[in-house]
């Protein structure tokens, strides 16, 4: 089953200084409903953004369990280019970042999520 384990917005030290990071962990069992699940994450992620500090300008999904980074990296872009609300806030963020790793926080895979970015 993937589900969204948690999602919060946290004050970090940003590459700049202070920052606001919005922070969503997921598990991801059924790699076949990826696309499906995108559009859950990046839904979770609206919401976020919109009880946020209006600073909030940094991203990072982490995702444990099985994960097809290139079908979540083109199902991301598939939401961005038809959801104006995602696409705008997503446009805010200065790093916007997914973390595949395992449950003893090997990092198995990293990926951008900004527009032209890999």
């Amino acid at each position: 089953m993937n589900q969204i384990a948690t999602s919060d917005t946290k004050e970090v030290n940003g590459p700049t200084g202070p920052a606001h990071a919005i922070m969503i962990s997921v598990d991801m069992d059924t790699p076949e409903k990826t696309a499906e699940f995108t559009i859950e994450i990046a839904e979770r992620f609206k919401v976020q953004r919109m009880v946020s500090p209006p600073d909030t300008s940094l991203l990072l999904i982490t995702v444990i369990g099985q994960l097809d980074g290139a079908a979540f990296k083109a199902a991301w872009t598939q939401a961005l280019s038809s959801d104006q609300v995602l696409a705008f806030f997503i446009s805010q963020m200065t790093i916007a970042t997914c973390m595949h790793g395992t449950s003893t926080g090997q990092i198995l895979d990293e990926f951008s999520l900004l527009p032209g970015e890999q």
